[in-house]
């Protein structure tokens, strides 16, 4: 971990209460068509934040498009490590790629719909005082809390929405977003 991941995760560490208010909050803007369609929401909203908290002009690309780069590499690695450490501390234990070998695994598709729920994450964010580079942080808890729910009532294998989680905030970090409309 280098100097700005470390100080990327410290500045979590500090705002955590607030930003585990907020996740809580943003589960009840979800879907709530499935524990897995929620997660993969979440999931690409940490990624949509990190993305949109680039500096990439995203109107000079059509939507849906696969945009390489615009995320700052320490801020998606700090992301990821947060991701990792909450899931350890929290009991769940990490995917590894031999999880995976025996069994079909359906990760699922982008969801261009991920900016319905963009209005009401913002607002959420905001009433809990969450600065704009924490966000993509809010959004993950979201998708892990909804990982460990998801585990307890025997809904989804903890480990398979781990992965979940991480593949879309990289598909919401790497698709340009579709307009609202």
């Amino acid at each position: 971990m280098n100097d700005a991941q470390k100080a990327i995760l410290d500045s979590v560490q500090e705002s955590f209460p607030a930003i585990d208010k907020a996740a809580r909050a943003f589960i009840f803007k979800l879907s709530m068509s499935g524990v897995q369609t929620d997660i993969e929401l979440a999931s690409e909203m940490a990624g949509l934040s990190l993305l949109r908290s680039g500096t990439a002009d995203l109107s000079q690309y059509p939507a849906g498009a696969g945009i390489l780069g615009a995320v700052p590499e320490d801020r998606a690695l700090a992301l990821n490590q947060f991701m990792h450490i909450w899931a350890k501390l929290n009991g769940l234990v990490p995917p590894t790629p031999a999880d995976f070998t025996s069994q079909k695994v359906t990760l699922g598709n982008y969801h261009p719909e991920v900016t319905k729920f963009e209005e009401a994450f913002q607002q959420i964010c905001t009433e809990h005082k969450i600065a704009s580079e924490l966000r993509p942080f809010v959004a993950a808890t979201t998708a892990l809390l909804l990982v460990l729910s998801g585990e307890k009532l025997k809904l989804l294998d903890a480990k398979l929405g781990q992965a979940i989680a991480q593949y879309h905030v990289i598909c919401g970090c790497k698709t340009v977003p579709f307009p609202l409309n």
